[in-house]
């Protein structure tokens, strides 16, 4: 069995910073959990509300 993938003019946008934590995954699980109304998980101990946006 022969299994072939082509893919021409792949690419992707993504804005750092809109939610900051760097990473794409990380970034989804923040958002994901701000959606489903969980606490942040990647919020800094002590950290107030505000600087969590």
């Amino acid at each position: 069995m022969s299994v072939v993938i082509q893919v021409d003019s792949l690419w992707k946008k993504y804005r750092l910073g809109v939610l900051g934590t760097g990473t794409l995954r990380h970034d989804f699980n923040r958002w994901l959990h701000r959606v489903v109304g969980k606490a942040d998980p990647y919020a800094k101990v002590g950290g107030s509300p505000e600087s969590r946006k």
